[in-house]
C-alpha cells in the first residue's frame, strides 16, 4: 500500500452555513460529484487568508437555500445506515431533485427521478400530471412531460381553469390539440385546405396514427429518450398491445348513374 492509498481516507471537512444552521461534513462527495463545488474549492486563495468553509467563524454560505432542503440532500449523501437513506416522501425527493439539479449532482438527481417515477407499497410518489409536466420541463425529464400529457389526455375530464393557468397558454393549447386529434374515429381532415389528407404510401386505404406520436410531436420530445427513461425507471407509458390509435379512411367516391350514363 502506498501513502496515497492511506491518504484517501483522511478526509477534509467543509463547513456550510445554511440560513442560521452550520453543517460540517466531508467535502469529498461535493468535490468528486459536483463540478460546481469542485470549481469552487479550486479557486485560488491568498496566503494567510482564512478559507471560506474552514471554520465556524468563516463558513461557506449557501445563500437562498433552505436548511431543511440541504439536510435532505445530506441524508442521501451520508445516510445514517450504511448504503440506506431514509428519504421516503414526495416533498423530500423534490427538495433533493432541486438541489442536485442546481449543483450538478447527476447521480443523486437520477436517484430522485427514479424514486419520483416509481410506485411503492404505500402508493406512488409521483406528483399530479400537471406538476409532472412542469417539473419535467424545468429539470429536463422528457418522461415526465410525456407521462403527464398522456394522463391528462386519457382522462375524461377536461383541464380545469387552475390547471390551465399553471401550465400556461402554450402547453394548454398543445394538450387540447392532442386531445382533439386523439378522439377515436376522428376524421383526419386538413383544417387548412378543407380536404381529406391522402393516405401515406404503403399504408393501404387507412392511415394509422400512434397516440404516442401525437404526444411526442406536440411537445417536441425526443422519443428515444422517453423510451430509454421508460426502461430505466420501469415506467411504461404506452403499452404496445393497447396502443391507442385512430384510423382515417380515404374519401368515399360515389358513382352516380343518370340516363344510363355514369357521372
Amino acid at each position: 500500500m502506498t501513502t496515497a492509498d492511506y491518504n484517501t481516507y483522511y478526509f477534509q471537512d467543509v463547513i456550510f452555513l445554511v440560513e442560521d444552521q452550520l453543517f460540517k461534513v466531508p467535502r469529498l462527495y461535493f468535490e468528486n460529484h459536483s463540478d460546481v463545488f469542485r470549481d469552487m474549492f479550486r479557486l485560488p486563495v491568498e496566503r494567510g487568508v482564512d478559507v471560506e468553509g474552514s471554520s465556524d467563524e468563516n463558513p461557506l454560505r449557501l445563500e437562498g437555500i433552505k436548511k431543511v432542503d440541504f439536510l435532505r440532500l445530506l441524508r442521501v449523501m451520508y445516510p445514517r445506515l450504511y448504503s440506506r437513506h431514509d428519504i421516503t416522501t414526495y416533498e423530500e425527493w423534490s427538495s433533493i431533485l432541486e438541489l442536485s439539479s442546481m449543483w450538478n449532482f447527476e447521480e443523486i438527481k437520477d436517484l430522485a427521478i427514479e424514486n419520483l417515477s416509481s410506485s411503492t407499497e404505500q402508493g406512488s410518489l409521483a406528483p399530479s400530471p400537471v406538476t409532472r409536466i412542469l417539473l419535467g420541463q424545468k429539470y429536463d425529464v422528457p418522461l415526465w412531460v410525456a407521462w403527464g400529457v398522456t394522463d391528462l389526455v386519457k382522462r375524461s375530464e377536461p383541464l380545469t381553469i387552475e390547471e390551465a393557468q399553471a401550465l400556461g397558454m402554450e402547453s394548454t393549447l398543445k394538450i387540447a390539440r392532442v386531445r382533439e386529434n386523439h378522439r377515436p374515429g376522428k376524421c383526419n381532415c386538413d383544417r387548412f385546405t378543407g380536404g381529406m389528407r391522402p393516405p401515406k404510401e404503403g399504408r393501404g386505404a387507412k392511415e394509422d396514427v400512434d397516440f404516442s406520436e401525437l404526444v411526442v410531436g406536440a411537445f417536441n420530445l425526443n422519443r428515444r429518450e422517453v423510451e430509454e427513461s421508460e426502461r430505466r425507471y420501469k415506467r411504461v407509458l404506452w403499452e404496445p398491445e393497447v396502443s391507442m390509435k385512430y384510423t382515417v379512411s380515404p374519401p368515399v367516391v360515389r358513382t352516380i348513374t343518370f340516363a344510363g350514363r355514369r357521372l
